[in-house]
């Protein structure tokens, strides 16, 4: 029952994103119809797995992260961060968020000096805060980091080869997931050409 919600609130939330970003009804409808046919949705809104709960705290903090860019008030960026750290303890890719954001924030505290200080720490201690966990409690319990991605004597019980250990690696996945799945590359590779294109003039950034 709390897959099913969860899926019903991630397509609420999928339309409600494509409002803020497109304000354009016709977008909004397409999005709506899209969205009830995406079978990664409607997979995991009827079986219990992680997910399921990834999707909707990335895309709530994706929405407010909208909403901190145009209206600037400090709780909805505080709570994006909550959210990503909720995401990051469901699914590793949360952590990619959490770098990205934690990139994003440093520059516009140190760099563009549109954040203060303290914003930043408050924010950087959400988005660091399980990652650092996840890092400390494998060295101490293991001893070594390799419980991070498959360990040597999972490779061994399992027959792999140094080249399979590789292939399954956690940042290998991640990167064949983006290269090979198009609408993973086109939210990827648009922002970051539109950031080349605009280097040095950060304005696109600015909060209003």
């Amino acid at each position: 029952i709390i897959a099913f919600i969860s899926g019903l609130l991630i397509l609420a939330e999928l339309i409600f994103l494509s409002k803020k970003l497109f304000r354009e009804r016709t977008i909004n409808i397409i999005t709506a119809i899209l969205g009830l046919y995406v079978h990664h949705r409607f997979i995991f809104s009827i079986a219990p797995v992680s997910e399921m709960y990834y999707n909707l705290f990335i895309l709530t903090g994706s929405i407010l992260l909208i909403s901190w860019l145009k209206e600037s008030k400090n709780w909805q960026l505080a709570t994006t961060s909550f959210c990503w750290f909720l995401a990051s303890t469901t699914r590793y890719e949360g952590c990619y968020f959490s770098l990205v954001l934690l990139l994003f924030l440093t520059y516009q505290c140190f760099i563009s000096h549109k954040i203060s200080l303290k914003l930043l720490i408050i924010n950087a201690f959400w988005l660091c805060i399980f990652p650092i966990f996840w890092i400390v409690d494998s060295w101490i319990f293991y001893g070594n980091l390799e419980s991070l991605t498959i360990t040597k004597q999972q490779a061994h019980w399992a027959g792999l080869t140094y080249y399979q250990i590789f292939t399954n690696n956690v940042l290998t996945r991640s990167a064949l997931e983006i290269l090979f799945t198009p609408l993973i590359l086109g939210f990827v590779s648009n922002p970051s050409l539109q950031i080349i294109k605009n280097f040095g003039n950060w304005n696109i950034y600015q909060i209003k």
